[in-house]
């Protein structure tokens, strides 16, 4: 490895860190904000990879259609997973939030700031360095993704990540991984992401009536046994859609 691609490796590395790290010490779309202003500082101006952001964000003309209908599956998904969960408990219930206008205008940029972070810089820059392998890739990012949202539970003493949680999360990234690499840009999982939380945050989650925490929403919605049947539906979907649609075109590889 010669001095150019090490201290590129190294740049990478380093943004990884600093931009998870912002997650552990700042409210979340503090951390997106910073986060973004650190990824295009070290890929723009110390990399000089002008491209970067351009050819990994999707265009609103090129696949501004992909996006909604990852945006809005992503919605239904969600939604699919709080009703599934109601039909089960009981005492779970949920209803809009009053601050849902600010979640539908914030929670995108959220979104976009965890996918260029996830796929763009730590799926395709680093991990295709060391892991030829598609699936073992999409496989350990989906653990990444989930063990970052360790994150989440900074502020709710007494909870902790749960297993299932971890599972279904884990899920979800991998889904996430595969459809990145075979669309070469973050319109489907920017899209799901986007809508998934939306719904997630625009509405309050609560048992027996009390309002649920975020750690607490975590191990009720994802960690729950709908949660995972729901992540495994969405993974078997994916690799079902993009087994079909190879079929009829080529797969398009991610790449600056």
């Amino acid at each position: 490895m010669n001095k150019d691609n090490t201290f590129r490796l190294s740049c990478y590395f380093f943004l990884v860190f600093m931009t998870l790290s912002f997650g552990f010490i700042l409210p979340v779309f503090v951390a997106s904000l910073l986060g973004f202003c650190v990824i295009i500082f070290l890929t723009r101006w110390v990399l000089n990879e002008r491209s970067f952001l351009y050819l990994q964000i999707p265009s609103a003309a090129a696949h501004g259609r992909e996006f909604f209908f990852s945006y809005f599956f992503g919605i239904a998904i969600c939604a699919f997973s709080c009703f599934l969960l109601r039909m089960i408990n009981a005492q779970y219930s949920w209803r809009v939030a009053d601050v849902v206008g600010i979640v539908v205008c914030v929670v995108p940029v959220q979104a976009l700031y965890e996918e260029v972070l996830f796929r763009s810089v730590l799926q395709q820059q680093l991990l295709s360095r060391f892991l030829k392998s598609n699936l073992l890739r999409a496989l350990l990012l989906g653990l990444i993704f989930s063990l970052s949202h360790l994150v989440n539970y900074r502020y709710t003493a007494g909870v902790n990540l749960q297993l299932t949680t971890l599972v279904s999360l884990c899920a979800l990234g991998f889904a996430g991984g595969v459809l990145f690499q075979f669309q070469g840009n973050l319109s489907g999982t920017w899209g799901f992401h986007a809508g998934w939380n939306t719904f997630r945050f625009g509405v309050v989650h609560s048992i027996a009536g009390v309002e649920l925490m975020e750690a607490q929403t975590f191990d009720h919605l994802e960690g729950s046994l709908t949660g995972i049947l729901v992540s495994l539906f969405v993974v078997c979907a994916v690799l079902l859609w993009t087994k079909s649609a190879q079929s009829q075109n080529p797969p398009a590889k991610a790449s600056l």
